[in-house]
């Protein structure tokens, strides 16, 4: 009887420490947030459900590789990091796991075709790729996570203010994946959590009481998303409700991560052979006639932009 009593007044012990300890990280969490987090935005309803979803992608998905302890360290091709990463994140993500067991789809690309690429793209309007560009050139001005979520406010009220409503959802949907996942990303690396590859210098430690003195840095900030404005730019629009947390979600997630853990290395190599690309596709004559690509576009700018999403050139040669 003694020992049973001694046994249950243990479990209650533990028990009570691990849930102090479960409040303690989601204390630290919200004393994370509020101390990067200096303004607020406002979204609808449907925008913010998809932002935040996104960003739950990011933690649940990571936790779970970090839990199979997915070891990238010995993979030093960018092409073969990207395939092995994509493939190993829709594998962890549970989003997919479901959407997979209830026969919605059976494997998931992580890119699109330059032909569909190119289908949405046309779709887009004049206003609507004036803001994806001022997006993606105020990430890349951005100097910290904090100055980025200023800017990514900032872009909020002109989209809310500026752009016709019919025409926000999806410019909208992107700064909310930004915001959302710029605070989560910025977290996970704070409390090193967030995946260590060959293309960081991220320690991964799973003691969660990581703070900037032991190297991480929330001002840091990899400040080439390119791929990831584009994707979430010219993808479906977003349906409110439990698909919000299914495929879509898992896309986006996996893109933005990928392009975070590879910025140092990727953002000057893909650049570079882009721009590469886009001189040899100018110097030639049928695509690089003004209005080519539709109207106030050649067709080189249109392969260049697709590019720089996908990492490839994949448009026709010029003439």
């Amino acid at each position: 009887m003694m020992k049973n009593l001694i046994f249950i007044v243990f479990s209650i012990a533990l028990l009570t420490q691990s849930c102090s300890q479960s409040d303690d990280f989601v204390d630290r969490q919200s004393a994370f947030e509020k101390e990067i987090l200096k303004e607020e935005i406002d979204f609808p309803k449907q925008v913010e459900a998809y932002g935040k979803a996104v960003a739950k992608e990011i933690e649940t998905t990571i936790g779970k590789l970090n839990d199979l302890n997915m070891d990238y360290s010995e993979i030093v091709d960018l092409k073969d990091f990207r395939e092995k990463f994509y493939e190993d994140w829709c594998n962890a993500s549970s989003a997919m796991a479901r959407s997979r067991a209830a026969g919605e789809v059976q494997s998931i690309e992580m890119t699109m075709s330059a032909t569909e690429f190119m289908e949405r793209y046309n779709s887009l309007t004049d206003i609507q790729l004036e803001f994806i560009r001022k997006i993606i050139s105020e990430c890349e001005k951005s100097k910290s996570s904090q100055d980025l979520l200023s800017k990514l406010v900032a872009l909020n009220n002109e989209i809310r203010t500026q752009v016709p409503e019919i025409e926000q959802e999806r410019l909208l949907n992107v700064i909310a994946v930004l915001y959302y996942g710029t605070q989560k990303v910025s977290y996970l690396e704070r409390q090193g959590l967030m995946l260590s590859t060959p293309y960081n210098s991220i320690k991964l430690s799973k003691i969660k009481t990581r703070g900037p003195e032991d190297g991480a840095s929330i001002g840091s900030w990899c400040r080439k998303i390119t791929a990831t404005v584009w994707t979430i730019a010219v993808g479906e629009p977003t349906p409110i409700g439990e698909v919000v947390a299914s495929v879509v979600t898992v896309v986006a997630a996996g893109v933005y991560v990928y392009e975070v853990v590879t910025c140092a290395s990727q953002q000057n190599s893909t650049t570079d052979y882009c721009n590469r690309k886009y001189n040899e596709c100018m110097d030639g004559k049928d695509y690089s006639q003004p209005n080519s690509g539709g109207w106030g576009y050649s067709e080189c700018r249109r392969c260049h932009e697709y590019c720089l999403a996908q990492g490839i050139w994949d448009c026709p040669r010029p003439n």
